[in-house]
């Protein structure tokens, strides 16, 4: 096992993380839309044939919205969660990255 020891987070190692970061939340994004497209189809009403835009917004009815939004949030940030636990696993040819918790001093 190599030794672990701090260094600098250059451009290119920064650009690295960030391309690395951004696919997986786009990976982890296409179930997240996929799940919350068909829930809400089953979940917000379906206007009347000749309905206006102006009235359907009128008309809507606030519980779904809410419910829709929750979900939206809570996939949103689900996936980020998980993607940055992915992008934690990753190796690169020359770093990887790591947590590393601070002992606070009981004094």
């Amino acid at each position: 096992m190599d030794a672990m020891q701090t260094t600098e987070v250059t451009l290119e190692r920064a650009v690295k993380i960030l391309v690395s970061w951004s696919w997986r939340m786009m990976v982890l994004m296409i179930p997240v839309m996929v799940i919350t497209g068909v829930l809400m189809f089953f979940i917000m009403p379906t206007p009347e044939p000749g309905t206006t835009p102006e009235e359907i917004q009128r008309n809507m009815p606030l519980g779904p919205l809410f419910i829709m939004w929750f979900l939206m949030m809570f996939g949103g940030i689900l996936a980020h969660a998980v993607s940055i636990q992915w992008l934690m696993k990753t190796r690169w040819s020359d770093f990887h990255l790591v947590a590393v918790s601070i002992e606070k001093d009981s004094k």
